[in-house]
């Protein structure tokens, strides 16, 4: 753990957060802060106490002097004498002080207003970042060609680029894992939105798709030296900044740009595991089938109740206006059926095809079986069938197509590269095949198992640009151009 002495110190810059007169404290430091965004950073404590005395209750200059004192102490406040209007030695002994935030004081507002605006901040999933931040990648690749301002620029635009996409996406996804989220889930109000909430992910997930080849590309391109000469670029530019601080840490500046830079490139490129990217991909599929599921149950739960409450209310009614018993049973076998019925259902057997009375067509007679079990026909036991050299019969045809398939097949394993661009003819059950390997490789470059041959195949994708058409008989079949490759050999091959 780097800068382990540093953790160790406490910081007192915060200790006006949690103070007895902290409801004295945070107004005084709030007002400091709206002054300093307006570019007025040294107050006069006649200032301050102006804009509080009518806030505070029973609130005194001494009060405010004590506050005053108690930030500065604690290095919240820095102070320096006014020698520019003093009239007299009284004017010089008591000290006319003007006051301004520290550093620590301004980053520490900065971030108490981020805790009060997180109830109201909405994460989102833009696509669009993910284009900007594969063009600004592109502009760094050039590295030479940059003066140290643009390269400083496009430094800090990446790094602020890659902080949102990760920050709003984990803020997102974080949001589903709450109580809250999950009492949605389960309310009918859920199933008013819940397309809007599906469309929204799939575009998410399709901007993604559209753009992390690219920047995978982008970053694959560029080696170690790179990474390198990027670090000593960003130093030498630095270190070109006038700094009134003397002892600047170049080390820790040059630690801290390599940690995000390896941040990008794991973020989108596969090394030992799964990338953040695919995991983004993975989750965010999860999230689509999980909503879709409770939409689904709220809608077989409560669809029908919701639908027909208004129904249930009128035959209440209904029902309260009859007047006696028997006029309750005929609207209860109106609308709830009678009680005991039997349907039999049959075809009628008509010899002509025209128009005839309903009368003059013979009856159908349909034999059934009484329901008592005294009376029921007696059950024919059937002798069991000896079904061997059927079932053998089948197995042998399943062999043989199987067979088949292999050897039509097997040459796609014997090229050992399957080149899918431009315009490619293949069959119907060729197609198949093919499209089933890089359905099971997905996006992923690392080697799968072949179920047919046993073999060890891997997909490489080609230019994003270019793609190939795929011809069979049933139609035609439009993907990006690619590679499979196959590895090892197989015993049934010449």
């Amino acid at each position: 753990m780097d800068n382990f002495e540093v953790l160790q110190k406490a910081i007192t810059e915060t200790k006006y957060l949690s103070q007895e007169n902290t409801y004295r404290y945070r107004p005084i430091m709030r007002f400091f802060y709206h002054k300093y965004e307006e570019a007025e950073n040294w107050l006069f404590k006649e200032d301050i106490y102006d804009e509080l005395k009518d806030k505070i209750d029973n609130y005194t200059m001494e009060d405010l002097e004590r506050d005053l004192e108690f930030l500065v102490d604690n290095l919240s406040l820095t102070t320096v004498q006014d020698v520019n209007n003093i009239n007299s030695l009284a004017d010089f002994k008591f000290k006319k002080y003007r006051y301004q935030l520290t550093d620590y004081a301004i980053a520490i507002e900065r971030m108490t207003i981020e805790l009060e605006e997180m109830e109201v901040k909405v994460a989102s999933l833009s696509p669009k970042r993910f284009e900007v931040l594969r063009d600004l990648l592109k502009k760094i690749k050039k590295l030479d060609s940059l003066s140290n301002e643009e390269l400083l620029d496009t430094w800090e635009r990446i790094t602020n680029e890659f902080s949102d996409i990760n920050r709003n996406y984990q803020d997102f996804l974080k949001k589903f894992q709450e109580s809250k989220t999950e009492e949605l889930l389960q309310s009918t109000v859920f199933l008013e939105y819940k397309n809007k909430m599906i469309q929204y992910l799939k575009d998410f997930i399709t901007g993604y798709l559209n753009q992390a080849e690219d920047i995978r590309e982008i970053l694959k391109s560029m080696d170690d030296n790179f990474q390198d000469n990027l670090i000593k670029r960003l130093e030498e530019a630095e270190r070109g900044i006038p700094k009134i601080a003397l002892d600047f840490n170049y080390q820790k500046f040059n630690q801290v740009n390599l940690g995000k830079w390896r941040s990008i490139y794991k973020w989108f490129v596969n090394t030992k595991e799964k990338s953040e990217g695919d995991r983004l991909l993975e989750v965010t599929s999860n999230l689509i089938s999980r909503i879709t599921k409770c939409a689904s149950s709220l809608i077989e739960l409560h669809g029908n109740m919701i639908k027909r409450k208004e129904e249930y209310k009128y035959i209440c009614k209904l029902f309260d206006k009859k007047t006696n018993l028997t006029e309750v049973r005929d609207l209860s076998n109106a609308v709830f059926g009678i009680y005991r019925v039997k349907h039999f259902k049959g075809i009628s057997k008509k010899d002509t095809d025209s128009l005839v009375n309903s009368y003059e067509v013979k009856p159908t007679i349909i034999s059934v079986l009484p329901n008592d079990k005294k009376v029921r026909a007696e059950k024919r036991h059937s002798t069991i069938v000896d079904k061997t050299s059927k079932k053998k019969e089948i197995l042998e045809l399943y062999e043989k197509e199987e067979a088949r398939k292999k050897e039509m097949l097997k040459k796609f394993v014997q090229t050992k590269v399957v080149e899918l661009k431009d315009e490619v003819r293949l069959t119907k059950e060729e197609r198949g095949y093919l499209l089933n390997l890089i359905s099971k490789a997905g996006n992923s470059t690392n080697y799968f198992k072949e179920p047919l041959f046993g073999l060890n195949y891997k997909v490489n994708f080609n230019d994003s640009n270019t793609t190939c058409r795929i011809i069979s008989d049933d139609g035609i079949f439009t993907l990006p151009s690619l590679s499979i490759i196959f590895e090892g050999g197989y015993d049934g091959i010449n």
